[in-house]
């Protein structure tokens, strides 16, 4: 029989399987490669849009502070007014409650149920002429007022 010597060819093809498995191991890195570049191309894209977006709302958040800062003031003012209408209203007589020493028939059920004579300063009665005047009250007599009225005249 004649032999024949395979080894040339065993190892011509143990050669061939080495080239393919490196030929194939430099393929898939070449693809992890693009794979990597691609995405993070893509990502970049994407953090410049993001980025694009972030800009116009932080401009429009600035025009939106704007106005809210105005309408702050807005409200500040509207609060003053509403304080200031609040002390007007306390201090303007409804006209239903309007007492004129001239005008009251009965000046002494007034200062009994606490009314206010517009023309009477605080303290203007002294103490003598005040207890005078309750006394005559409680003994059934009206005070004058008339006298009163004259004296806040002068």
């Amino acid at each position: 029989m004649i032999k024949i010597n395979l080894l040339p060819y065993r190892i011509a093809r143990k050669k061939e399987n080495i080239r393919r498995q490196v030929s194939i191991f430099f393929g898939l890195v070449v693809l992890a490669l693009t794979c990597m570049l691609y995405a993070w191309i893509s990502l970049s894209i994407e953090i410049a849009a993001l980025d694009k977006d972030v800009k116009a709302a932080k401009a429009e958040l600035l025009t939106y502070q704007e106005t809210i800062r105005k309408a702050k003031e807005h409200q500040k003012t509207i609060e003053r007014v509403k304080n200031k209408m609040e002390v007007i209203k306390k201090l303007v007589i409804p006209k239903d409650q309007q007492h004129h020493p001239h005008q009251v028939d009965n000046k002494h059920e007034m200062i009994a149920e606490g009314g206010r004579f517009p023309g009477l300063q605080p303290g203007f009665l002294t103490l003598k002429e005040s207890e005078q005047t309750l006394v005559k009250r409680f003994a059934g007599d009206p005070p004058v007022f008339n006298d009163i009225a004259d004296q806040t005249a002068d």
